[in-house]
C-alpha cells in the first residue's frame, strides 16, 4: 500500500498530475518495484509481531493449567525457552514472506506471461503439495521396508 502513496500524491498534485521525479504508477515487473516490495515486507513484518507474543503470560497460563514444556521447568525457565523459540521462528519469517510477496511478480516478469500472481501461487502451492505427498509415500515405503522383517507374514 505504501508503494502506491506516490501515485496518490501525483493525482492530488495541482496541474498536470505528474510532479517531477515521482512515480505515478509503479511498474510491477520492474526490479525497483520488486526490491521496494521485498524491503517493505522485510521491514514491516517484524514490527507487526513485536507486541503479539507474551512469553511470560503464556508460561504462567501453562503453569496454572498444569501443562508444561517437556524438559523445561515451569515458570521463568519456560518463559525464557518460549521467548527463545519465538525469536528463532520469527527470525526467518520476514525473508520468507518477502520472497512470497515478490515471487508472483518476479515469475511474471521473467516468463513474460499473462498469468496472474494468484495463479502463480496456486501452481507453486500445488507443486509443493504434490512433492510433500510424494515424500510422505516414500517415507512410508522406507519405514515399511525397514520393519518388514518384524512384521508377521512378511
Amino acid at each position: 500500500m505504501l508503494l502506491f502513496l506516490p501515485a496518490l500524491v501525483a493525482r492530488l498534485w495541482p496541474g498536470e498530475g505528474r510532479p517531477d521525479g515521482l512515480w505515478t504508477l509503479p511498474q510491477e515487473g520492474s526490479v525497483w518495484f520488486l526490491a521496494a516490495l521485498f524491503a517493505l515486507v522485510v521491514l514491516l513484518v517484524p514490527v507487526t509481531s513485536l507486541g503479539t507474543f507474551d512469553a511470560g503470560g503464556l508460561a504462567d497460563q501453562l503453569r496454572r493449567r498444569g501443562a508444561f514444556v517437556p524438559g523445561i521447568r515451569p515458570g521463568r525457565p519456560t518463559a525464557e525457552y518460549l521467548s527463545y523459540v519465538h525469536r528463532r521462528v520469527t527470525a526467518g519469517t520476514p525473508l520468507v514472506l518477502g520472497a512470497v510477496a515478490v515471487f508472483p511478480s518476479a515469475v511474471q516478469a521473467a516468463v513474460g506471461s499473462t498469468i496472474t500472481g494468484v495463479g502463480v501461487l496456486i501452481v507453486a502451492t500445488a507443486g509443493i503439495d504434490i512433492a510433500l505427498g510424494t515424500a510422505r509415500v516414500v517415507e512410508t515405503r522406507i519405514q515399511l521396508h525397514r520393519f518388514a522383517p518384524f512384521l508377521p507374514g512378511a
